[in-house]
């Protein structure tokens, strides 16, 4: 019989599973129908076909799949994917590896995208799979699914049965567009200084904006990111390229579906500088993370080109659309790590190298010289060293939170310090090499701006780099500050790059930040004097000292730690038998108990997540007080604002002995059940050697059957160092 659709349905069949389709197994399709709300927007999808199989020539694991779609005005778009399982099942824990990926919009001829590297499909940015391929609303691995949801509204089943093989459309020259998401380079803005330059320093330059030969010379020297807005988009958005911005007609839902789609925010700007003159006056380091990470947070689930739908009329039903990614400009670069850890997308410098010692007036520009001056060292002046004292800090924190880094040439870097400093972003790693369009001196004229895009870009093509995961772990050493300190950026030297935090305020421990850095700041300068590459991280969880051949770690006590030969952990106490112990010991006390942020040495899962994840977002509270001359109480206690779950942990650290104990405590104080509590570790610590040799444990024998004196008589059991 005949049904409305694309398809005849020429006879019903079974299920069928992706795990049975079996070579010789006809194509099968179904028609689905969305429940759309009354007077339904043009735009919104009405009906959607979903066609499966047979398994791709000699390749038995791979189906191909098409979702060809029909929108309420008739205008019509297909996707095609090559994929190894069922993506529209309601179970997403499985991970599907897509092959290929096709898009063909309304009118236009099929485009295929393609990641440089793999040569494997480019998925689009929004959650292809959760968000934008068709769902289940069961869990099942039938493909054919009955019932479902696509775009935010439901969808029935109307129809199913055989269907034509699946060969995907032939693209044509032109059609395969291969993107290199590893290397954005860009400019922020839609537009382009005139040539003409400006009257006088004091002047601004005249803009005007990009034109389609523009757009072609752009791409012709190297750019492959921009931002544009209107019918721009139209110029690029079948180019090689990425983009963020819309059009006028706002081409809904087909530009979900290219894998070029940036969004509409290109950066979150400068959380660290916009706070910089905010934070109280008798704030804490760690009350500056939380400030900056607050600020972050507020900003990094963008909404705005769902906003944009909804103020188009486009009802999204269900379906969110938060911008999945969206990188941090920044000036203040010593926060990285804190910034990365409340967006762990990427970090992008604003560069504006100074070097010349040309005997005016020292600006912010001289940095080093600035360094050298106030901490008694001799870092040679030199390009490479002052581009590697800023990107080492972006480098060790995008290595630990799995994020990306980058940097942005401003208009105030010297000439000559411009392309090798984009060299040397390039080989370290940097998957952004962005420019600064506007504003006075900032800005970066557009010939020059093309002219370093060519060089760059013929760079990259004559020097091939590694998968960047494999490039920033470059680094074999790490220079490990206490959680909530930096290392100066700005001239000031200031913490932060605020007035708040200056190297002369004296922390809990009655010594000034200068004193806690400068031991950090001499073993930078011995690791640039001998060409030795290092990153520069703070004390966390996060941060993984086996992956480094020599750590060095300052304490906010100024202690200093520096251990060599693949450390098993960062925030570790020695065995408390050398001469040392003691003091040793008083370090870790400090980083575990000494106060409410510390790295506590425990560790449980609740509701299934690990309490390492948990805490930082709980109500830390921290107290301490002497029981006698010898002995001093620490208590940390964490709260869950959702549940009520209170854990307490209360510490005894004894003076006179190398020795700390402690217990844990779980309270519920809330109105109802707590989820379930498991895997509780009193102890969970990491413990660092600086040899191979086996380690000595000592421990009681516990049991509830043995004699006291077996019991708690004590065991010494060797163990085997890990490596």
């Amino acid at each position: 019989m005949k049904i409305t659709g694309k398809f005849i349905l020429a006879f019903a069949i079974a299920a069928m599973s992706m795990d049975l389709f079996a070579a010789d197994q006809p194509p099968v399709c179904a028609l689905y129908k969305a429940v759309l709300p009354p007077n339904a927007h043009p735009k919104l999808v009405d009906t959607v076909e979903i066609a499966v199989g047979p398994p791709e020539a000699g390749e038995p694991n791979l189906l191909w799949f098409r979702v060809a779609c029909t929108k309420v005005n008739k205008d019509a778009f297909t996707i095609w994917f090559l994929a190894d399982g069922n993506p529209f099942s309601a179970h997403s824990n499985r991970t599907i590896n897509f092959v290929r990926y096709i898009l063909q919009e309304p009118g236009r001829t099929p485009i295929e995208y393609v990641e440089q590297r793999s040569g494997r499909a480019l998925l689009p940015l929004f959650y292809f799979r959760e968000k934008l391929l068709p769902r289940s609303t069961v869990d099942s691995n039938e493909p054919l699914f009955e019932k479902g949801s696509f775009l935010g509204h439901p969808l029935i089943r109307s129809a199913q049965g055989a269907a034509a093989p699946q060969v995907p459309p032939t693209v044509t020259f032109g059609g395969k567009l291969v993107l290199n998401p590893e290397l954005l380079i860009g400019t922020g803005r839609n537009f382009k200084d005139d040539g003409a330059g400006r009257k006088s320093p004091t002047d601004n330059y005249n803009y005007v904006p990009f034109t389609p030969k523009d757009y072609n010379d752009m791409i012709d020297a190297g750019v492959n990111y921009f931002t544009a807005r209107g019918q721009q988009i139209d110029w690029i958005c079948r180019r090689a390229v990425f983009y963020e911005g819309y059009s006028p007609g706002i081409a809904f839902p087909e530009e979900l579906f290219r894998s070029n789609f940036m969004g509409l925010v290109m950066f979150i700007d400068e959380p660290a500088c916009i706070l910089a003159g905010k934070y109280p006056k008798d704030a804490s380091p760690i009350e500056a993370v939380k400030m900056i990470q607050q600020h972050i947070l507020q900003q990094r689930d963008d909404r705005s080109y769902m906003k944009l739908l909804r103020e188009a009329g486009i009802d999204l039903g269900s379906l969110e659309l938060i911008e999945p990614c969206i990188p941090i400009w920044e000036t203040y670069v010593d926060t990285s790590y804190y910034q990365l850890e409340a967006n762990p997308c990427g970090i992008v410098q604003e560069c504006r190298w100074q070097i010349r010692p040309d005997g005016s007036e020292q600006t912010s520009g001289r940095f080093l010289q600035r360094i050298n001056a106030e901490f008694g060292t001799d870092i040679p002046i030199e390009p490479k060293n002052l581009f590697i004292w800023s990107y080492s800090q972006m480098i060790g924190p995008a290595r630990a939170l799995g994020a990306k880094w980058g940097m942005a040439i401003y208009g105030q870097a010297e000439p000559e310090l411009r392309l090798p400093s984009m060299k040397l972003a390039y080989d370290l790693g940097a998957a952004f090499i962005w420019f600064w369009t506007s504003d006075h001196d900032h800005h970066v004229p557009y010939d020059e701006q093309l002219a370093l895009v060519r060089a760059i870009t013929e760079y990259a093509k004559s020097h091939p780099r590694p998968p960047l995961n494999e490039v920033l772990r470059r680094a074999r050493a790490a220079v490990v500050l206490p959680y909530g300190y930096t290392l100066p950026t700005c001239w000031e030297l200031d913490m932060f790059g605020s007035y708040i935090f200056p190297m002369s305020r004296k922390n809990q421990f009655g010594i000034t930040y200068k004193q806690v850095l400068n031991p950090a700041i001499k073993e930078i300068e011995t690791l640039l004097k001998n060409n030795i590459p290092y990153d520069v991280v703070p004390a966390s969880s996060r941060f993984d000292s086996a992956d480094y051949d020599e750590v060095i770690r300052v304490e906010e006590n100024g202690a200093v730690r520096k251990l060599t030969d693949s450390i098993a952990g960062m925030l570790s106490p020695s065995v408390f038998a050398d001469e040392g112990a003691r003091a040793e010991k008083e370090r870790w006390v400090a980083a575990r108990f000494g106060r409410a942020d510390a790295n506590v040495p425990f560790s449980f899962l609740y509701n299934g997540q690990p309490s390492s994840k948990l805490l930082k977002d709980w109500k830390a509270q921290h107290s301490s007080r002497p029981l006698d001359e010898n002995r001093t109480e620490y208590v940390v206690t964490h709260s869950d604002p959702q549940t009520g779950l209170v854990v307490r942990c209360m510490a005894v650290e004894y003076k006179d002995f190398p020795t700390v104990e402690w217990t844990l405590y779980f309270k519920n104080a809330g109105t109802s059940d707590t989820p379930i509590l498991s895997e509780i570790q009193t102890l969970d610590a990491h413990f660092g050697f600086k040899s191979a040799k086996g380690i000595i444990l000592h421990h009681s024998k516990g049991g509830f059957d043995l004699p006291p004196t077996e019991t708690f008589g004590g065991k010494a059991l060797a163990l085997p160092a890990v490596r």
